[in-house]
């Protein structure tokens, strides 16, 4: 049996009351990350920037690095034949991949340190 949902109708309540009631779920939400609950997306929304990336944006992101293309494809996890592609405008990243860019793009050092985690001498 299907259920029915009633809209809940909104309330007007005091700029006051309202900020209150945020800054209470936001205590209650800091209080959950500092004893290690999961959180949910009942509780949580992540917003994250949908980028579109040019091959230039792609070619600077990736000498920020200061790797090569098959280095840079091997980090990523992607091919060497698609890095390529992507930064001669023939292709264009999945959504995975510009979401994993935007992560490199976002905070460079880090992942500049990552990589040097993972760098070996080559035979």
């Amino acid at each position: 049996m299907k259920q029915k949902y009633r809209k809940r109708k909104a309330v007007e309540a005091a700029p006051e009351t309202w900020a209150a009631a945020v800054m209470a779920g936001i205590d209650s939400l800091n209080a959950s990350l500092n004893k290690g609950d999961a959180l949910t997306s009942r509780q949580v929304q992540i917003k994250v920037e949908k980028a579109a990336y040019t091959p230039e944006r792609i070619v600077k992101l990736r000498r920020r690095l200061g790797i090569s293309q098959p280095l840079f494809a091997d980090f990523i996890g992607a091919s060497p034949i698609a890095v390529q592609k992507w930064e001669q405008g023939k292709r264009r990243p999945n959504a995975i991949a510009r979401r994993f860019l935007s992560e490199i793009e976002h905070d460079p050092a880090h992942w500049k340190k990552r990589l040097s985690d993972c760098l070996t001498a080559a035979n």
